[in-house]
């Protein structure tokens, strides 16, 4: 049965269980390789040829600031070995565009308890191995798991907002709700 409190495993180590699983069998853990790399296909492509001069070099600045290419790879890894994934946004100061795109490892990712309407919060983010200080623990706020963009306009139209660092969490999509 399910401990609802501990979904990484009583001892906390589920995730690190699975990749360590997956690393001793050499034919399970190509075949995981091979299919994190047929999801990332020809990796991410983009298009600005109807795009003004302006949009062109901040799509430019954008990709020099972040690996895109490492990024979309990681994601579809923790897809494939966990079916889900954690991204994190950055914003400008203003709040007015995301600056910066960041995987955060599956295996390093816990998440809150959920609040009275079933949404969690917040992620938490560390190296649960070893023995973690609270200091060591990275808590970042969670969007809407539904809606994360209406949730984000919604943040950043509340003038009480000053959290610029979002994270994002997609779910491989399953029958099972």
């Amino acid at each position: 049965m399910r401990n609802s409190k501990k979904p990484a495993g009583a001892a906390n180590d589920m995730p690190y269980r699975i990749l360590d699983l997956i690393e001793s069998d050499e034919t399970l853990s190509t075949c995981q390789i091979f299919n994190a790399e047929v999801c990332y296909g020809s990796g991410l492509v983009y298009d600005t040829a109807q795009a003004s001069s302006d949009i062109k070099n901040q799509v430019e600045d954008f990709l020099l600031d972040n690996d895109l290419p490492s990024y979309f790879l990681g994601v579809c890894q923790d897809f494939k070995h966990f079916a889900f994934c954690v991204s994190v946004i950055i914003l400008s100061n203003d709040g007015s565009r995301i600056v910066r795109l960041l995987r955060k490892e599956a295996c390093y990712c816990r998440f809150a308890e959920a609040d009275k309407t079933g949404r969690i919060p917040y992620i938490l983010y560390a190296n649960w191995r070893k023995c973690v200080q609270k200091e060591d623990i990275e808590r970042i706020e969670l969007l809407d798991t539904h809606a994360p963009w209406a949730d984000l306009r919604q943040r950043m139209a509340d003038k009480k907002c000053r959290t610029r660092k979002f994270a994002i969490l997609t779910r491989v999509p399953t029958s099972r709700r």
